[in-house]
């Protein structure tokens, strides 16, 4: 499964035991506020399209 996801599916998906990988882009200030246990950060500003 590729894509965004919502808390709850990644909540269930963790519960079941399911490794991942992942990929917080969230803003610095975002993740100042609530960081995801286990996620990798790399700020949506910092990623070249």
């Amino acid at each position: 499964m590729n894509g965004e996801t919502t808390a709850s599916e990644l909540r269930d998906r963790l519960d079941s035991g399911e490794r991942i990988y992942l990929l917080d882009v969230r803003e610095d200030i975002e993740v100042a506020e609530g960081i995801i246990s286990g996620a990798h950060h790399f700020a949506m500003s910092r990623l070249s399209f």
